[in-house]
């Protein structure tokens, strides 16, 4: 009992962390029009996540670092539809900062979002999106996953 209470509120510190909106679970985590942010702030935030072993459920748009979620856990992801998320590379103060940058986000991507990328011409300052449809096929749909 009392690990489930410390989870919960692990799993609310979370949000607030997040900025995201409170889903009916006390366990899960709703990533919906999240334009992302500094990439070291957003790996923080995805190990805090994995660790937690809270739901992150995509309903919405996920930019750039937020792009990082998708390297969690697939038992830990689902995908509702009208979900995308759009990729272009990371900036930096420095050509070298942008590129360590460049490799950690593609260290931690799972292979089929590195394949896509790959296919869409790699990480540049062109904003490219995958949509739902696409990403569906690799991540659990949101209504098959029992709310807890």
């Amino acid at each position: 009992m009392f690990h489930r209470k410390r989870n919960a509120a692990l799993a609310f510190v979370i949000f607030c962390l997040l900025g995201a909106s409170v889903s009916e679970s006390a366990h899960a985590v709703t990533i919906s029009n999240n334009s992302g942010g500094r990439i070291i702030d957003y790996a923080r935030k995805a190990a805090q996540l994995r660790n937690s072993r809270a739901m992150v459920r995509f309903t919405g748009r996920c930019d750039s670092a937020c792009t990082l979620y998708l390297g969690l856990p697939k038992h830990q992801t689902c995908i509702s539809p009208g979900a995308y998320f759009r990729f272009h590379s990371p900036s930096a103060r420095s050509q070298r900062s942008a590129r360590m940058a460049q490799v950690y986000l593609m260290r931690k991507y799972p292979g089929w979002v590195k394949s896509w990328i790959a296919r869409n011409g790699g990480l540049s300052g062109r904003l490219v999106t995958m949509n739902y449809s696409y990403a569906s096929k690799f991540l659990r749909s949101c209504s098959s996953v029992a709310r807890s």
